[in-house]
């Protein structure tokens, strides 16, 4: 089973709020009441809300740099130069938390304009969804990871980094100059982690330990090297000279600030094997169950219970395999779209996605004027990152769309067509690029979440297959699309079965015994990769579910006049939000 998946980090996480002393904020409380009187409810609630955008953007330069090309046309003048922090303490959050939710609840919600009412909506489900995290132990949450870990992610992180002028070259430079102190503290909070029994199990930190001598071995031929160098070519205002020095740099600090960092980190976790924990889920964790069920709150968006999430899932399993069943008998579908399969062989992904944002009209409101860019993921990096990835530009640079594609992978075919569906039209480029187009707030860049986000480029795969080979064989394309669906409900149901209901590794194996999967060898990679991305499934297959439901629910109510184009409009110009909220605004 392939999961095509847009890099974690590219979206825009929450990251620290805005922290205001007792006295700063009964100061502010007391100037609010004075002047509130003198100041429309929505134009208060928008000065509130761009400078927490301001505050929390400049927290993690990296994700300032990819939100904002240029800080300054946003006020921001000056910024700390940091790649964030990691502790265990979560007093200080706990404290920005309840600033925010007092400031909320000072807004005369009524008064609010419909489109401040639903960015209102979304900050308080989020602010009391992360105020009921902080009561969890901060040594749940994994940061180092295979394929979602910080380490995992920095290197492409680093590569992308555009280069707009100058301060963001010394801006660069400084990031990896301030390596080594990040990583010690990343080291230092796995460490607790092992004191307390949480650290990784052996199998998953050995994974990451190859990463990183995969890294390492490659030092003279590093790819950033070369990635910097072009950069800086491109920048043209500046002097040869200038070029150079900055290579110089650059040069010694890959040796003296990035490489350390790594060896230091694959030392730590050398050093930290035998901490290892036992390859289970969440379940066999204290806390563990409720911290998944606010991974589903704050990463899926969704408020429904996991025995509704799992009746769903195996009646939606149930419905799908019969459908498959009785299409894979007729085994003379296949035949008839041979001719399409092997026109899709040989059609390249320019002009896939060309072939795409043309037919998807039909279906999804016409989006016009948008320039993209497809490249290859770097061969240093192809053994551990996703299949492809879309990653998401600066909001005030939104014509800088990238799409990354795996070469080792070697996707083609309808896997290909329906991958670059999933990434480009239309799935995240065209979410992204129209909602863009509605001018949101900038703050809802800042609380978006994955299940929306994932779940609308896997809901749009839907189409894609249809897309793909509904002219020579429609029930060839369901087909293959039940297939796609079928395979990841049964990632999303063991998710949910080994983190919430504590299924071991054979149990896994005797489920899926039932549906003919035997290869123990698969079976356990697919375990290992559920433990270490708990609800990450769930993301894309539950957060397409919902979509698919509200789908229903709107043509079981609007009937005749029911339109596919203007319920993803409306879906569209809403954007990424949990899904009660969604459902709210789309009725």
């Amino acid at each position: 089973m392939t999961e095509t998946s847009n890099f974690p980090l590219f979206k825009r996480p929450l990251h620290i709020l805005l922290i205001l002393s007792p006295v700063f904020f009964a100061i502010f409380l007391l100037f609010i009441a004075c002047t509130y009187r003198q100041e429309k409810p929505d134009r208060d609630f928008e000065a509130y809300t761009r400078t927490l955008f301001c505050q929390e953007i400049t927290t993690n330069t990296l994700n300032l740099h990819y939100t904002l090309a240029s800080p300054k046309d946003y006020g921001i003048e000056s910024y700390p130069l940091t790649l964030g922090n990691y502790s265990a303490d979560d007093t200080p959050y706990i404290v920005q938390l309840e600033n925010m939710s007092y400031r909320l609840h000072s807004i005369p919600y009524e008064k609010l304009s419909p489109a401040n009412r639903l960015t209102y909506d979304i900050l308080t489900y989020y602010v009391q969804v992360y105020q009921q995290g902080t009561e969890l132990s901060p040594f749940l949450n994994d940061y180092i990871s295979p394929t979602l870990g910080i380490q995992a992610q920095l290197p492409v992180l680093f590569a992308e980094y555009a280069f707009y002028t100058s301060q963001d070259v010394e801006d660069y430079l400084s990031l990896i100059r301030s390596m080594p102190e990040y990583f010690q503290q990343i080291i230092d909070f796995e460490m607790q982690k092992a004191q307390q029994g949480y650290f990784m199990n052996s199998e998953s930190a050995q994974k990451v330990i190859d990463q990183i001598q995969e890294i390492l071995k490659n030092k003279e031929s590093f790819f950033l090297r070369e990635s910097f160098r072009k950069k800086l070519e491109a920048l043209t205002t500046l002097t040869s000279q200038q070029r150079k020095s900055y290579e110089t740099a650059h040069e010694k600090l890959l040796k003296e600030s990035f490489f350390p960092s790594y060896e230091q980190l694959s030392t730590c976790l050398h050093t930290l094997t035998p901490y290892s924990r036992a390859p289970v889920g969440l379940y066999y964790y204290p806390q563990g169950k409720l911290y998944y069920e606010y991974l589903l709150q704050s990463e899926i968006g969704t408020t429904d219970s996991l025995e509704i999430i799992r009746t769903r899932l195996l009646k939606k399993l149930s419905q799908d395999y019969e459908q498959f069943t009785h299409l894979y008998a007729k085994t003379s579908t296949q035949a008839a779209a041979n001719d399409t399969l092997k026109a899709l062989e040989t059609s390249t992904p320019k002009q896939m996605l060309q072939n795409l944002n043309r037919i998807i009209t039909k279906d999804f409101p016409l989006l016009a004027d948008t320039t993209y860019q497809i490249k290859n993921v770097d061969e240093s990096l192809q053994s551990y990152l996703s299949p492809a990835f879309y990653f998401i530009p600066p909001l005030d640079k939104m014509n800088t769309n990238i799409i990354y594609l795996n070469p080792s992978s070697d996707l083609k075919g309808v896997e290909l067509y329906t991958t670059l569906a999933h990434e480009g039209f239309p799935g995240h480029l065209y979410q992204t690029q129209t909602f863009a187009k509605t001018n949101p707030n900038p703050i809802r860049y800042l609380y978006s979440n994955d299940g929306y986000i994932e779940g609308w480029a896997t809901y749009v795969e839907s189409f894609a297959y249809h897309y793909a080979l509904d002219t020579t064989s429609p029930d060839t394309a369901q087909m293959q699309w039940l297939n796609r669906s079928i395979n990841l409900n049964l990632a999303s149901i063991l998710d949910l079965s080994i983190h919430y209901y504590g299924w071991t590794e054979s149990q896994c194996r005797q489920f899926l015994l039932n549906f003919g999967i035997t290869d123990t060898a698969n079976i356990h990679d697919w375990y290992l990769t559920i433990l270490e991305t708990p609800a990450n499934y769930l993301k894309y297959y539950y957060g397409y579910y919902n979509f698919a439901l509200l789908s229903q629910k709107c043509k079981s109510k609007q009937k005749e006049s029911y339109s596919e184009k203007e319920f993803h409009q409306t879906i569209l110009t809403i954007g990424p939000a949990p899904f009660p909220i969604l459902e709210k605004y789309c009725n």
